[in-house]
């Protein structure tokens, strides 16, 4: 499981009581040592950072690409996330934004370069040092 490559230990499952989801899967999670836990019906907000980071991967991301294949879905995916998490500004009131180093000091001269990541879908840019 790509969890435990990254030192992550799940313990629990959150779903939603989507239809799609059947005893199979449940069976599933549980097969693998996960608790399966299931929101209550008609309320989204009990779910919401996974909804909104799902969201995001779709309007920011996935909607722009046909894949032919797992690897490329990883190689897109894995570009998006370093993205997601290390130059896009995230918003949200009373939350350190964790993208901007507070040691940093703009400067005001020399020339600026894009960088382009996945075919200019996200830029970022910089000063030349």
């Amino acid at each position: 499981m790509w969890s435990e490559d990254e030192g992550i230990k799940a313990k629990y499952l959150i779903r939603d009581n989507d239809g799609k989801f059947g005893k199979v899967f449940d069976h599933t999670a549980e097969s693998v040592g996960l608790e399966v836990v299931k929101i209550t019906p008609m309320v989204p907000d009990m779910n919401s950072f996974s909804e909104a980071f799902i969201g995001s991967s779709r309007r920011e991301c996935l909607n722009h690409f046909v894949f032919f294949g797992l690897s490329q879905l990883d190689r897109v995916t894995a570009a998006w996330q370093k993205h997601y998490h290390n130059e896009r500004p995230h918003q949200g009131r009373g939350i350190d934004n964790n993208v901007l180093d507070t040691s940093f000091v703009p400067q005001a001269v020399g020339k600026i370069e894009c960088q382009r990541t996945l075919g200019g879908l996200f830029k970022s840019y910089c000063r030349v040092a």
